[in-house]
C-alpha cells in the first residue's frame, strides 16, 4: 500500500469517527448511545485478545474508544 493510499484510508477512518460521535450526540439519549458504542468496542477487544491478531490491531481497537466517544467539550457544547 502506498503512502497516499494509507493517508486516504486514515482520512476515511477519521471521518467515520467524527460521524459516530455526531450520531451519538444527536441521539435522543446520547448517554445510552455512547454506552452502547463502548460496549460494542469492548466486546470486539475481548474477542481479539485471545486471537492471533497483531498487537497493533488490538491496540488500535482499544485506542478507538477515545476517538469514537464524545469528548467533555462535545458534551458541554450539546447543553
Amino acid at each position: 500500500m502506498t503512502e497516499q493510499e494509507l493517508l486516504k484510508l486514515e482520512g476515511h477512518l477519521l471521518a467515520t469517527q467524527a460521524a459516530i460521535r455526531g450520531l451519538i450526540l444527536a441521539s435522543p439519549d446520547a448517554k445510552i448511545a455512547a454506552r452502547a458504542v463502548l460496549d460494542e468496542i469492548n466486546k470486539l477487544a475481548a474477542a481479539a485478545l485471545p486471537s492471533t491478531l497483531p498487537d497493533a490491531l488490538v491496540t488500535g481497537i482499544d485506542d478507538a474508544k477515545q476517538r469514537l466517544l464524545p469528548s467533555k467539550r462535545d458534551w458541554l457544547a450539546r447543553g
